[in-house]
């Protein structure tokens, strides 16, 4: 009797999770797009600060070292590209932190 019991309870379990899910399906789309949308800011945070960091290093820092141009144009071509560079880390990092659910918009507004 006690195993005609727990069967009818997972059957019916079963059928409400299946009820709520058929009624919420357009819910459960919309928080799937949002997490896809989410993962994509924070990739392209990622992507973003690879390649501002290829930048400093690769074309900035040799520019200086070697004195090939003057150092008030390196300034004008890099005028405030390693602080651009620490707000996306800033961001990225925060991003990365914060636990769901994410208010992007008050990350950006507040960075």
């Amino acid at each position: 009797m006690r195993d005609l019991e727990t069967s009818a309870i997972v059957i019916q379990k079963w059928v409400r999770g299946w009820l709520v899910r058929r009624d919420h399906v357009d819910f459960f789309k919309k928080i799937k797009y949002r997490k896809f949308i989410i993962r994509e800011i924070i990739n392209f945070e990622k992507t973003y600060i690879t390649k501002i960091s290829l930048l400093i290093n690769e074309l900035k820092k040799p520019l200086l070292e070697q004195s090939i141009v003057n150092i008030d144009i390196v300034d004008q071509l890099f005028s405030n590209i390693d602080e651009i560079l620490d707000l996306h880390v800033s961001i990225h990092n925060t991003l990365t932190a914060t636990q769901p659910p994410i208010q992007i918009g008050l990350i950006y507004l507040k960075l």
